[in-house]
């Protein structure tokens, strides 16, 4: 077998097993997000949107365009999540914590994803103007658990959960005065003490 055919011969099982090991198609791996729709967590952890084309994000709704009509059309079917310019957004229906709209931007990835619901909410002060000042501010925090898509509400009981694995970040967090200011940096510095807590997904996801 002559030179280049060996290493031909040895390209391709590299990439073989790189599909095997689920890199290519890895959300986490992957150094280029698909832009695109996920119906399922699965279709968002394998980097492989099933809805793609020319997609805008416009009032909190999800946008296609129709290439038959040259128009936008907001979609309506049920959906995970979406992918634009390398940004993950998150479809949230909690009807029980929501305050917003529902698709949220999640700030980064990692065995658990963050993302935070908040808004100023405002009166008017002008009957035709509909002008004011916000009379109140909610701030809800989330994480998405990157082995199987479920969210939770952050709380100090559900922060506590999270860390009661690593005793010295627990500790930690309990020596924080304002707790609820602090889940995003504990969950930053739990992602990257614990990403071996990552499962591997396969190539034919």
């Amino acid at each position: 077998m002559c030179k280049n055919s060996v290493t031909l011969f040895l390209l391709l099982i590299s990439v073989n097993k790189a599909y095997s090991q689920g890199i290519v198609n890895d959300i986490l791996a992957s150094s280029e997000k698909r832009s695109g729709v996920y119906r399922t967590f699965s279709e968002f952890r394998t980097n492989s949107p099933s809805i793609v084309g020319d997609i805008k994000i416009t009032n909190n709704k999800i946008k296609l365009l129709n290439l038959n009509t040259n128009k936008y059309e907001t979609i309506v079917e049920s959906f995970w999540g979406a992918c634009l310019n390398d940004t993950i957004y998150f479809f949230l229906d909690d009807i029980e914590t929501i305050k917003s709209h529902h698709i949220q931007h999640v700030k980064f990835l990692g065995r658990y994803c963050f993302f935070s619901d908040e808004r100023n909410s405002y009166t008017s002060v002008h009957p035709i103007l509909a002008i004011g000042s916000p009379i109140s501010y909610y701030k809800y925090q989330y994480v998405i658990n990157i082995n199987n898509g479920n969210s939770y509400q952050l709380t100090k009981k559900m922060m506590r959960t999270i860390l009661g694995k690593d005793k010295e970040l627990l500790a930690d967090f309990e020596k924080e005065s304002f707790k609820n200011d602090s889940f995003e940096e504990y969950i930053i510095k739990y992602n990257q003490r614990h990403s071996d807590e990552i499962k591997k997904i396969s190539g034919n996801n």
